[in-house]
């Protein structure tokens, strides 16, 4: 309710909170109102497009001096995920003003973080300290918001250093600089890269800015040039960025042993010049990180946690931070130039003597044996999310036990999938469910794996969290959580569905690889960069032969992988075995969840109800059923789909059961896209920015020569690929081109008819399907390789398959040889994948290679 002017007001609500990620207009005004009103009159006619981040209007009222101090303000609030620039002062107002100066003119690109300087003041009683004061509070951070922190009692660099960061959460970053130092213009832009690229390594304790030049074992200072970064275990607090996880375990140790008692505490470390140094007395902080980082002894094996330092050192002997002392020796990196502009997965591992560890193979083999301990990955809450509960494993009745024996005896092919949608590989399963000669391995990261029972509760590195867009470093420890794996030495056959990028993650371990798309392919590879590196893995497994598959779900998506990467996938359809059949005893038109806003649907029903008034057919199905039976399902005259996607699970479902689907003609369908974007999940932007896309983020093979498939906003492009969508490719689904035209089709169609037909086509569709599934499966990569007669021979004088014998997945050779040495080659019991082999070679030369993979395995 409102009195006169209260529409007005409502306008008018000048206390409205600016939604998160606003792009805030602040405007500072005294008393000039003409002035004001023309200015505001000019925002309201400005053009702002389709701007995906909210706009928040501030007007401040200021005195004469207002925007001086508005500027000024040292008391700002960060913003939440901002990078911290943590700046530790007393008395050297100078130096101080030096650094300040450097940071205002470094690069700070496109950053996705909001910045924040804090600058912390030691107490100190004397005229410098106030000038480092002044010079604190008139110095404008250019680049983000400010804030200061004046300790009303002296604190000393060590308790200093242990106060200056207190991060919440895991993804939290921040730098330290000492009042003393001076930043290059690319420093922020190296160290952030360095973060997104590194931050998830387990054995990343912090990076720093600084060159690194003491060989820890006896103080020398040594030069090392490095042609990509590195990884050192001494600590440089030079530009100190650590890990927010390791920094905020570390400081709650030092709170916990009690800053008075930390003199006593016993952060000896053997072989470190470090440790004598903090015996003498140093007022130092570095001493007790080492020691957090590497416990009490020089050993890897006797270390606690094994983490090092990240360091860079670029060209010309300059530096990303130089100290004031080091003014005229060390000139600071003015361009990214390699090693800078590099960032490789491997990275040099050096000791205490500066000098290279082990290879990075042999120390991944020992940090599994390196106690570690016990933290908690804090991370924002997200109130939204669910977690899937617990639930057991499936191998489909067999144990693991019981697949290996299985193996042995016959020519069963396991099938591994860890998908993040149960019907995907669930469909599958049904297909092929009384085959005796396919097994399954699912570990479901699907929230709805509870339904099913395969929830992956034993799999290893993967998770809810990491799975859709695994980092390299997620996927290198995959790999050796899982390349020496006793169950997935038995797996024949990788499936990945959703998302299909999932497949990536085994390229490295040699299995046969089906990618099916069941959605936009690019699912998890949403970056340009990341989407392009994709396309190239993908055409790798499309160039393994007839032992992988490259295939879609739907002829949509199979005609946009062809569209991006020239490969020509199958079309594996999502049919399954159903039961339930039409019985349509009930006058009831269901209508299908419908993903447009609340707005557009509201108008959408008001249209239906036209439609159908006065016997109201058309019913919400989940208002008519909270859950429901097939059996439940079938007893509707119909169901209608507004479709949001081009490939529906369901909706093959629900064409199995020979239920008459009711969906718009492609034309009008357009119309109602346009009018009310009903078609959300088409294009991946949409559903991240809810900004309907007008091209793709990477260009095509076909490019130029088709219509853009993401460009929502053009009807030509739209009507040529909503045509591959399902729905317009199974027969006997009833299109209606008008709201005017529905009511004529529902009155006039023979939906009995209708039903008959779609059963006819979905039987005939299973099983070629069924068929389709079992050939493709049935394909050994490598033994295509040998004639059909050498093979039988093979397998007759063995009692049983080649594939038992051999002890391989696969082995492919494009050498002749007598039937004699690929027996004696058969009798080995080999502990490889695959082996690959493209030359001529003797059978004795073989024999010699096969006898030394015994310990290892050979690609």
């Amino acid at each position: 309710g409102t009195d006169a002017v209260g529409w007005g007001l409502y306008r008018l609500n000048y206390d409205e909170t600016p939604r998160e990620g606003s792009f805030r207009v602040i405007v500072l005004t005294s008393t000039k109102y003409e002035s004001l009103q023309h200015l505001l009159e000019s925002l309201n006619q400005a053009r702002y497009g389709n701007t995906y981040r909210p706009l928040h209007l501030e007007i401040h009222k200021t005195d004469a001096v207002g925007w001086g101090l508005y500027r000024l303000n040292y008391d700002e609030t960060p913003r939440e995920g901002s990078f911290r620039v943590i700046v530790l002062t007393s008395t050297k107002y100078e130096s101080l003003r030096h650094l300040l100066e450097s940071l205002n003119q470094a690069r700070y690109g496109n950053t996705y973080r909001p910045l924040h300087l804090e600058i912390h003041i030691d107490h100190d009683d004397s005229s410098d300290h106030t000038r480092t004061v002044d010079a604190a509070e008139s110095f404008d951070f250019d680049h983000g918001t400010k804030s200061i922190r004046r300790y009303a009692s002296a604190q000393g660099r060590r308790t200093m250093w242990f106060k200056a960061w207190n991060p919440t959460f895991d993804d939290e970053r921040a730098v330290v600089l000492e009042d003393a130092l001076q930043l290059s213009p690319v420093w922020y832009e190296w160290l952030e890269r360095a973060w997104d690229v590194y931050g998830d390594r387990p054995d990343l304790g912090a990076i720093s800015l600084c060159r690194q030049r003491l060989r820890a074992t006896d103080g020398a200072v040594v030069t090392r040039e490095a042609q990509t970064p590195f990884l050192h275990r001494v600590p440089g607090s030079h530009g100190f960025s650590p890990s927010a996880a390791v920094w905020r375990e570390f400081v709650s140790w030092i709170r916990n042993v009690g800053m008075d008692d930390l003199k006593d505490a016993d952060v000896d470390v053997e072989g470190t010049v470090t440790t004598q140094w903090h015996r003498d007395g140093l007022d130092t902080w570095e001493q007790y990180w080492v020691w957090w980082c590497w416990g009490n002894s020089g050993s890897i094996l006797g270390g606690t946690r094994a983490l090092y330092n990240l360091y860079v050192h670029p060209p010309d002997a300059s530096s990303l931070i130089r100290h004031e002392a080091d003014f005229d020796a060390v000139p600071l990196q003015q361009s990214l130039l390699p090693p800078l502009t590099l960032f490789p997965e491997r990275l040099d591992k050096f000791d205490w003597a500066f000098e290279l560890e082990s290879s990075n193979g042999a120390f991944s083999f020992l940090s599994k044996f390196i106690p570690r301990a016990p933290s908690v990955k804090v991370v924002r809450p997200d109130n939204n999310k669910k977690s899937p509960p617990a639930a057991s494993m499936r191998y489909d009745s067999d144990s693991l036990a019981e697949l290996k024996e299985l193996k042995k005896t016959s020519s069963v092919v396991v099938v591994w999938s860890n998908d993040f949608h149960v019907s995907t590989i669930g469909n599958v399963k049904s297909l092929l469910r009384r085959e005796e000669d396919v097994r399954f391995i699912d570990k479901s990261l699907s929230g709805h794996c509870d339904k099913v029972k395969t929830c992956a509760t034993d799999l290893r590195v993967l998770n809810a969290e990491n799975g859709i867009n695994p980092d390299r470093w997620t996927r290198d420890e995959f790999y050796e959580a899982y390349r020496a794996d006793p169950e997935m030495d038995i797996v024949d056959v990788v499936m990945c569905f959703h998302p299909s990028a999932m497949c990536e993650l085994f390229l490295p371990l040699r299995k046969r690889l089906f990618v099916v798309a069941t959605t936009r392919y690019e699912m998890g590879r949403h970056t340009p960069e990341e989407w392009t590196e994709w396309n190239r893995n993908l055409k790798r497994i499309a160039g393994g032969g007839r032992r992988n598959v490259v295939a879609a779900n739907n002829l949509y998506d199979a005609k946009y992988i062809e569209y991006f990467t020239g490969i020509r996938p199958a079309v594996l359809p999502s049919w399954k075995p159903l039961k339930a059949t039409y019985a349509g005893t009930s006058n009831d038109i269901v209508v299908a969840d419908m993903h447009a806003s609340e707005f557009s649907i509201k108008l959408i029903w008001d249209e239906l109800r036209s439609v159908s008034s006065p016997n109201h057919r058309f019913v919400e199905l989940r208002e008519k059923y909270a859950t429901y039976k097939f059996s439940q399902l079938c007893q509707n005259t119909a169901i209608l789909h507004l479709p949001y996607q081009v490939s529906i699970m369901s909706m093959f479902e629900q064409y199995g059961m020979g239920i008459p689907i009711l969906v718009p003609s492609p034309e009008f369908l357009w119309e109602l896209h346009e009018r009310y974007t009903v078609v959300t999940e088409r294009t991946w932007h949409y559903v991240k920015n809810l900004v309907r896309p007008s091209s793709s983020d990477i260009s095509g093979a076909m490019s130029g020569s088709v219509p853009d498939p993401n460009n929502d906003l053009d009807k030509g492009s739209f009507l040529h690929w909503i045509r591959y969508a399902d729905y317009y490719q199974w027969p006997h689904i009833v299109t209606f081109d008008s709201w005017d035209d529905l009511g004529r089709v529902i009155d006039s169609t023979d939906w009995k008819d209708v039903s008959a037909k779609m059963k006819v086509y979905y039987d005939d569709a299973l099983a070629r399907t069924k068929e389709d599934w079992k050939e493709r499966l049935d394909t050994e990569g490598g033994l295509g390789a040998f004639s059909g007669e050498l093979t039988a021979r093979l397998a007759l004088s063995f009692g049983r398959p080649l594939t038992s014998v051999l002890g391989c997945a696969t082995i492919w050779l494009d050498w002749g040889f007598s039937g004699d040495s690929v027996g004696r080659l058969c009798t080995f019991s080999l502990p490889c994948q695959s082996i690959l082999e493209g030359h001529s070679t003797t059978s004795s030369s073989l024999m010699n290679v096969l006898k030394l993979s015994q310990t290892g395995i050979f690609t």
